[in-house]
């Protein structure tokens, strides 16, 4: 028996090192990899070694501490597993993964063995360094955006308001046509979006610019997902995508504009969609870190300002 739970402790750790090398290199299936060795250890490595070790060495008195060792590496490794892969909810995942094995599995060791005769207390303090280090890699693990690339974000989205408000005051013609309406629907909407994620957060343009707002949310993904995706129906990152399409329709009405609604497509990435596994809305904003939807935003309104004054002109 033994010798079957320490085989399958290898396959489980070899898994998860190959999923994250995997993960490091960016190479194909990492998620995938990572999966199955957590899946592998959560699910059949550390219930077997769990019970061989119950059988050899417990009673009832220690059954609890048991089943909460066990709980407490499920939400732990499932917990990294999603913040590794970027999926949904990952950060809500952390902050519980962080204090729970303070809150929850601290407690019952303490108290189960308090009722050990002879206990030998080198264990507890083995214990406490271990979920010391446990504390601190699942925060590393949650601070997954260098001050640097913060700093870099920043700078980007800042560039690109400051041309975007310049193109705005050189924009003096005025046009009640179509293709003008539906450019500044386009306009309207980022602004919804932007408003959206801003009021959530904090955030705000002047802050931006000024480098004085907060780094509290800049890493998450999941604000973007909750509030763009998900918020309303339709949610407001589909009014967009049905702005641009529309943006796009009544461009191409324009003779002429064959070459600018080509290049128009390929700047808002409108182009193969029907290849794509994600509806437009979903690729652009989901996965992606707070900072990068701004740029997104930002970088999707610079085009359009663009466009729309080379209309004008």
């Amino acid at each position: 028996m033994k010798h079957n739970i320490y085989i399958l402790g290898i396959v489980s750790a070899m898994l998860l090192l190959t999923g994250t090398t995997f993960k490091m290199q960016h190479w194909p299936a990492a998620s995938i990899i990572l999966t199955l060795g957590t899946f592998s250890l959560l699910a059949v490595f550390l219930p077997a070694a769990l019970v061989n070790h119950y059988k050899a060495n417990g009673n009832k008195q220690t059954r609890i501490l048991y089943i909460v060792t066990w709980l407490t590496c499920f939400v732990v490794f499932v917990s990294m597993l999603f913040k590794i892969s970027h999926w949904p909810f990952a950060g809500y995942l952390v902050l519980i993964a962080v204090p729970f094995p303070f809150v929850v599995f601290l407690p019952v060791w303490l108290y189960v063995t308090s009722k050990i005769n002879n206990f030998d207390i080198n264990n507890t303090i083995y214990i406490l360094f271990l979920l010391a280090i446990q504390a601190v890699f699942s925060v590393l693990l949650a601070l997954n955006v260098s001050r640097e690339k913060i700093d870099n974000t920043l700078q980007i989205t800042t560039q690109l308001s400051s041309l975007n408000a310049n193109i705005g005051s050189l924009q003096t013609k005025t046009d009640k046509s179509a293709v003008i309406y539906s450019a500044d629907e386009v306009l309207i909407q980022i602004e919804a979006c932007r408003q959206l994620l801003y009021n959530r957060t904090g955030i705000t343009r002047e802050g931006l610019n000024k480098r004085s707002t907060g780094e509290r949310y800049f890493d998450s993904k999941d604000i973007p997902v909750n509030f763009l995706l998900a918020s309303t129906n339709p949610p407001p990152a589909m009014k967009l995508y049905n702005s641009l399409n529309n943006f796009i329709a009544e461009l191409g009405k324009v003779p002429g504009n064959e070459d600018l609604v080509k290049q128009a497509m390929d700047i808002f990435e409108l182009n193969d969609l029907a290849d794509e596994d994600q509806a437009w809305p979903f690729r652009m904003f989901q996965n992606q870190y707070l900072t990068w939807i701004l740029v997104e935003l930002d970088g999707i309104e610079n085009s359009v300002r663009v466009i729309k004054t080379e209309v004008l002109n």
